[in-house]
């Protein structure tokens, strides 16, 4: 608010808020529909900004340097309850809020994290370098609740620092590569899985065919088994011996690891280690060169890369195709957007590569006859934003956070399903979260962040304290914190069920309904589930925002259906996700744990 004020030149200026302001997307305005939209509201009259543009011109001709100046200025009667009613226009309910909870310090000790992984105890997991297990409880904002795990009480005897990981179908993390600081350590070739329940880490039964660091992970949507409760995750990247298989599978049912062999003219090398790889609901994995690519504080050249999906045409053989023209956007980050209606699905790339692109967001429809990407978006701000953090928030939206060479860098949420005012800015960072820090979606619907390094490139974390962003859908509109809608029960079974579990794993079927409790079941507006996230260096691939279809069948439940797709399940692997009810007004209740089956 400080700044708007201070900023204004004009009456037309302080007319309008910023968040108020009309932005159209350049994507919108080449479709043959486009309908220019009406200008915003203003918020007082010409005469009333006039006014107050002279009281601060007169009071403070060199600025207002602390939000308390605001209170100072000599207002007449007219305009006395003015700032009040201005106040709530920049509160939390427009720009969310960020608190510093405590420092990343388990027993005053800092623990420079790289990795994060939300278990389906509803607990998250730091790893740093070496065979320690943070597990941090987020419900207690005030206290902090650490538990840290020896290597002698998980069983993790090396590093997996710059490893890559993703979850398996029965909720277990599976990681792959890494090794520490030194690429190519002779660990790294191993592959680990952590059990959330016993708190355990196990090694697979087999290798990797060649070392890796800084490997991908994807979960795919095959089913083995001949009870078909078990799957397959695709590794690339991060190869270290020269001549090794850009990628390989591993699977569950047999604990171990087999080369991809690559048919046809196209190949990927992946020059960007980390690189952006998301599984299609057709079961194709779709490539954006997203991903790591050097030490440097600025943006990445000379990476450029086209765009690609890979169909597998065999057990553990495939065939690329590219979606040209090529594009830079190393240190970017690519996801999937999946809707009920057309487009239904989209690959977004998020800053990354050159000034002209780091600073913008693009999108694909990979559903169409000649896939190509639309125009690229601007970020309003126009910081170029490299590793920067992606996070996909239960409404729908997209969450871009950090990356950035502002101390404290203003948050942003990008709406893909709006042309107009698509980007709304958010609350700062209280600490920069560069290379190495990690954000991810906690159950109750705010997002955290941890680590990051310095500004100047790729030391080990340096920010070490946890911040939590707010996002606006959970106040009201005077700033006030709003009611949540509440799950109560899953198919009659009441949360905390003793037969059940006290995190709630209740079971659902795909394609099959599940009867939901609520006390707002006339206030339902949206079901879905969410996949958890398992990020390190920004990058995570098990993203997925799920919409289910529902009905109201009851004063206090409502039926969904959970999402199908047909078998193999691409549209949603089996494991464990968030379930969210949502409002209206886009207020999500507590994310509740349940298994997709």
């Amino acid at each position: 608010m400080l700044r708007w004020f201070n900023d204004a030149s004009t009456p037309e200026e302080l007319m309008v808020p910023p968040h108020s302001r009309v932005a159209v997307s350049e994507e919108a305005t080449h479709t043959d529909d486009f309908r220019r939209p009406s200008a915003p509201k203003p918020i007082m009259t010409r005469e009333t900004a006039a006014e107050l543009l002279q009281l601060r011109d007169t009071d403070f001709p060199f600025g207002m340097p602390h939000a308390r100046d605001l209170l100072r200025i000599k207002l007449p009667d007219t305009l006395v309850d003015r700032l009040d009613d201005l106040a709530q226009q920049f509160g939390a309910a427009q720009y969310g809020r960020w608190d510093l909870l405590y420092p990343l310090a388990p027993n005053g000790v800092a623990f420079e994290i790289e990795h994060a992984v939300l278990r389906r105890t509803s607990k998250v997991m730091f790893l740093a370098d070496g065979p320690n297990t943070l597990l941090w409880d987020p419900s207690d904002e005030t206290t902090p609740k650490f538990d840290m795990l020896s290597d002698s009480e998980t069983g993790l005897t090396v590093s997996l620092l710059c490893g890559g990981h993703s979850f398996l179908s029965d909720g277990k993390l599976l990681m792959v590569g890494g090794g520490g600081f030194s690429p190519g350590a002779a660990t790294s070739s191993q592959a680990w899985k952590f059990d959330p329940d016993s708190k355990k880490w196990t090694q697979t039964a087999g290798l990797m065919s060649t070392r890796r660091w800084y490997p991908t992970a994807v979960t795919l949507e095959t089913e083995e088994g001949p009870a078909g409760h078990s799957g397959q995750v695709l590794i690339a990247s991060g190869q270290d011996e020269e001549g090794a298989a850009a990628m390989e599978l591993y699977s569950e049912v047999t604990d171990s690891f087999t080369p991809v062999t690559v048919t046809g003219p196209v190949t990927k090398d992946f020059q960007q280690l980390y690189p952006g790889l998301n599984l299609l609901p057709g079961g194709e994995v779709s490539y954006v060169p997203t991903g790591f690519g050097n030490c440097g504080s600025g943006s990445v050249y000379g990476l450029s890369d086209t765009a690609a999906y890979f169909t597998f045409t065999g057990a553990a053989t495939g065939q690329w195709t590219e979606v040209g023209p090529p594009m830079n956007r190393t240190k970017g980050m690519s996801g999937l957007l999946l809707r009920r209606n057309p487009p239904f699905v989209r690959v977004i790339a998020v800053g990354g590569g050159a000034p002209g692109t780091s600073s913008t967001v693009q999108t694909l429809n990979p559903s169409t006859f000649s896939p190509a990407w639309d125009p690229s978006s601007s970020i309003p701000d126009g910081e170029a934003r490299v590793n920067v953090a992606t996070v996909l928030l239960p409404d729908g939206t997209v969450f871009v956070a950090g990356g950035t060479q502002t101390t404290t860098p203003a948050s942003w949420i990008y709406d893909p399903d709006t042309a107009v005012t698509p980007w709304r800015q958010m609350d700062e960072l209280n600490a920069p979260r560069h290379y190495h820090s990690c954000l991810l979606l906690l159950p109750n619907g705010k997002v955290m962040a941890a680590g990051g390094a310095s500004a100047g490139g790729c030391t080990s974390s340096v920010e070490n304290t946890i911040e939590v962003f707010s996002p606006p859908y959970l106040f009201n509109p005077d700033g006030t914190l709003a009611t949540r809608p509440a799950i109560v029960s899953i198919d009659g079974k009441p949360l905390g069920d003793p037969a059940i579990g006290p995190t709630g794993h209740y079971g659902v079927h795909h394609g099959h309904n599940f009867v939901i409790g609520t006390p707002q079941a006339d206030e339902v507006a949206k079901v879905v589930l969410v996949r958890p996230m398992a990020v390190t260096h920004q990058t995570d691939t098990e993203q997925r925002v799920l919409e289910c279809d529902f009905v109201r069948t009851g004063d206090q439940e409502v039926t969904a259906t959970a999402p199908d797709g047909g078998h193999s399940h691409a549209i949603a692997p089996r494991g464990y996700y968030m379930l969210f009810v949502l409002n209206g007004s886009g207020t999500p209740s507590m994310g509740r744990f349940v298994h997709l089956h």
